[in-house]
């Protein structure tokens, strides 16, 4: 006769993994949805809390979506019971605590498209060559650093995902936002500035994070070519205000318009 399988053992097994990943590594080498899940353990003894974190970050869109969310709506999601609404409500109460104490000596977030674009503009108008640059943010769009990635052309072959993978697992960012100089005075971005782009966005979904704007500095000013994000990144709070803050101030005309120098490019949105 075949012995059942005690599912508490396996997930005890799972679990002494996990915090000793924990104690010896840190954080850092977590997932979200682990992190998550690691917190449940203190709630739901003898249950996979893995697809119930997982089920909690697609509801909200961010850990700091369910950190925020309240006890009610933290209950209609399945496996969440009164005990674990409360540890989740608590852990976000001593998080909005802590960010208040450290908010004077927190950077100011980078809410608008024209606050990005003049920074980016200080950053690389004195560039004598062609040179990229990303600004890394937390979730919050607090920006957390700026770094000159090399001086080559983002429309060639150079421009190698693993830069900016590189300096995003580095600083632990959430959003980054790209740039590049173009000294000679091209003002309009080419299709190799296109296909560039995609092959960064690409990187930055893999790994969770959301390229959310790329930048073509020219002495003449700046111009943004991302307008077909997400849907899902696109409904974040301070995502939304930047995007908002890109349509209105080329709408009233403080900026250059990318749709008129790529038309079929911005006439479809990813899904």
């Amino acid at each position: 006769m075949v012995k059942p399988i005690d599912d508490s053992r396996i997930h005890e097994g799972h679990r002494s993994r996990m915090r000793a990943k924990l104690i010896t590594h840190g954080a850092g080498i977590f997932d979200t949805y682990e992190l998550l899940e690691m917190l449940l353990y203190y709630t739901i003894p003898y249950k996979d809390t893995n697809p119930i974190a997982k089920q909690l970050l697609h509801r909200f869109g961010s850990l700091d979506g369910v950190l925020r969310a309240t006890r009610e709506e933290l209950l209609e999601v399945s496996g969440i019971g009164e005990r674990t609404a409360e540890l989740i409500a608590a852990v976000g109460s001593v998080e909005d605590i802590i960010g208040v104490e450290l908010e004077s000596s927190s950077p100011m977030p980078f809410t608008t498209y024209t606050q990005v674009g003049d920074h980016f503009y200080e950053y690389l108008k004195d560039t004598e060559l062609p040179t990229v640059a990303v600004m890394l943010f937390d979730n919050k769009m607090r920006l957390i650093d700026t770094v000159k990635i090399g001086s080559f052309n983002y429309d060639s072959k150079e421009a190698s995902p693993g830069e900016f993978l590189d300096a995003v697992i580095k600083t632990r960012a959430s959003v980054i936002i790209t740039a590049h100089s173009t000294p000679d005075g091209r003002a309009f971005p080419s299709e190799g500035d296109r296909a560039s782009n995609v092959l960064v966005s690409n990187a930055m979904k893999a790994i969770g994070a959301v390229h959310l704007e790329h930048y073509l500095i020219s002495p003449k000013g700046y111009i943004g070519m991302i307008n077909n994000l997400s849907s899902k990144f696109a409904s974040y709070v301070e995502i939304s205000r930047f995007l908002k803050s890109k349509s209105e101030a080329i709408a009233r005309g403080a900026v250059l318009d990318p749709a008129d120098y790529m038309p079929d490019y911005y006439s479809t949105t990813e899904d």
